[in-house]
């Protein structure tokens, strides 16, 4: 625990000292929240107000995958550099180190999340659900996208490449999450396909309906195109933390393959 925790701080330090990561991960999500809920007059039900309910979850969850940006810096400078040589000589093993990546970025980008939270609830009046499935929400999406860039430290060889693919799958679910209120509702009609293409298109889509339905606003929020109940967010829950399995199983399975030269 002694050699985790002077990693953790290492690493923890490391990230706060770039101002530019700083301003990614906690000012950037902060200014799109409030320049999106600025326009027009705001609609204000039961005390809150509806277009900050709409985009603060929206952009909690996709920061969480930009997010990840950092632990894709940190795991090709340390492992796939002349840096590795250091990691050699150091007191824990490497694992050691990609363990505390893996861990303090999972725990700052749950941070940013929740000052994105406690910022917006605050000073924009922002309806947040249940406070357990939003918590639960946040711990599975943003373990998802650090887990996504461990497994593209795995398998892509260039780091420019890898954040590239990265920023892709980001905007990505930005884009097909926003089909979900772009779309008339059964524009594929009444089986699965449509089904699947408004409730479980994106990591993104899941996570917002999850908190959307845990809470008592959802006819108001996003026009009313999340409705559901308590049992629906759990199972979107349960959905993320399925996704999670799969990845912590290829992440498993890969690195055992690839042997210790990737850590």
């Amino acid at each position: 625990m002694g050699l985790f925790t002077l990693n953790a701080k290492h690493y923890f330090k490391r990230t706060f000292s770039d101002l530019v990561a700083v301003g990614m991960m906690f000012g950037l999500p902060m200014a799109l929240i409030v320049m999106n809920s600025a326009f027009g007059e705001p609609a204000i039900i039961n005390g809150y107000n509806i277009e900050a309910s709409s985009t603060s979850p929206f952009f909690l969850l996709v920061f969480q995958f930009f997010g990840g940006t950092m632990v894709i810096y940190y795991l090709y400078e340390d492992f796939k550099t002349d840096m590795r040589w250091r990691l050699y000589a150091a007191p824990c093993t490497q694992r050691g180190f990609l363990l505390s990546v893996i861990i303090i970025n999972w725990m700052l980008t749950m941070l940013m999340g929740a000052a994105i939270v406690i910022v917006s609830a605050v000073s924009l009046d922002t309806y947040w659900g249940n406070p357990w499935v939003l918590i639960g929400t946040l711990l599975q999406i943003s373990l998802m996208g650090v887990l996504i860039c461990v497994i593209l430290f795995l398998f892509v060889k260039k780091k420019a490449v890898a954040i590239g693919v990265l920023y892709v799958f980001a905007f990505g679910t930005m884009i097909i999450t926003n089909l979900t209120f772009i779309l008339d509702y059964n524009v594929l009609g009444d089986g699965f396909l449509n089904t699947f293409l408004f409730h479980y298109n994106s990591p993104t889509t899941i996570g917002l309906r999850a908190i959307v339905y845990s809470g008592t606003m959802d006819e108001f929020i996003f026009g009313g195109r999340f409705v559901g109940e308590m049992s629906d967010a759990v199972l979107n829950l349960e959905l993320l933390a399925g996704i999670n399995m799969v990845l912590l199983i290829i992440i498993a399975i890969a690195g055992r393959r690839r042997g210790s030269d990737n850590f």
